[in-house]
């Protein structure tokens, strides 16, 4: 599992959508702090489901399509970690999103 993993980031309408590049995995929600919280807790459902079946996390997803790919070209956004209120399985990581808002 790789230790970090490219987000982007756009509106669509009322909502932001955050979309990982490596695995196709997403998350949406009415602010950017709240699909950023979303993101992360859809993250941690992954290594949480895959240390109960005691499986590598995010292997059996494949990358985001294309089109999520060509959005990655936006601003990079530094966003300073935060302590969440979820935990991570232990013996797990949780990968370090590099965010980028599409243009």
């Amino acid at each position: 599992m790789s230790t970090t993993i490219s987000v982007v980031l756009f509106q669509r309408d009322k909502w932001w959508i955050a979309q990982c590049l490596q695995y196709d995995i997403g998350a949406q929600a009415h602010s950017l702090p709240d699909v950023l919280y979303e993101l992360e807790r859809t993250l941690v459902g992954y290594l949480t489901v895959a240390d109960e079946l005691n499986i590598e996390p995010f292997v059996h997803l494949d990358p985001a399509p294309d089109f999520y790919w060509k959005k990655f070209q936006g601003t990079l956004l530094t966003i300073e970690p935060v302590d969440a209120p979820m935990r991570v399985p232990m013996g797990h990581k949780l990968p370090q999103p590099q965010y980028r808002i599409a243009g």
